[in-house]
């Protein structure tokens, strides 16, 4: 996994530089997904829980490495995702690219799900029992009600 983090990294820093086209960054994005994919499909069932903890660190590692790309465009979160299902922002090439990646990396998303799945069953196992009795403070009350 760390290896197509890098291959990742590489592409979208060739593409900063302009040495590496929109193609290129879709492919490298579906390339990446389809090999957390893969893995997936090769865990026995004794490995699943390590497999999902290693892929929510992943994904987590990915949100690093893509955040400082999104966060020079000047548009809200929101308006950025209205924008991405806009064919104006793209010339026709980026546009069918983009479509085709967005389709593609939906598909490969929903398989890794299940995995997902496992990791709030980890979590809340992991807690110990007094973590699950915690109980939030009493606001304290008025003088009103005590008068």
């Amino acid at each position: 996994m760390t290896d197509s983090l890098q291959n990742l990294t590489e592409t979208l820093q060739k593409f900063e530089i302009g040495k590496a086209s929109f193609a290129e960054i879709s492919k490298e994005f579906i390339s990446f997904f389809e090999r957390l994919n893969s893995l997936a499909e090769k865990i026995s069932a004794d490995n699943k829980e390590e497999y999902a903890m290693k892929l929510v660190d992943t994904l987590n590692q990915l949100a690093q490495i893509v955040t400082p790309y999104i966060e020079v465009i000047p548009l809200e979160e929101e308006n950025l995702l209205l924008s991405l299902d806009n064919p104006s922002y793209f010339d026709v090439d980026h546009w069918k690219n983009a479509q085709e990646a967005k389709e593609r990396l939906g598909e490969l998303a929903r398989r890794l799900l299940p995995f997902l799945a496992v990791v709030p069953l980890l979590e809340e196992s992991q807690k110990s029992p007094t973590d699950k009795k915690k109980h939030l403070p009493r606001a304290p009350k008025s003088r009103w009600l005590k008068s």
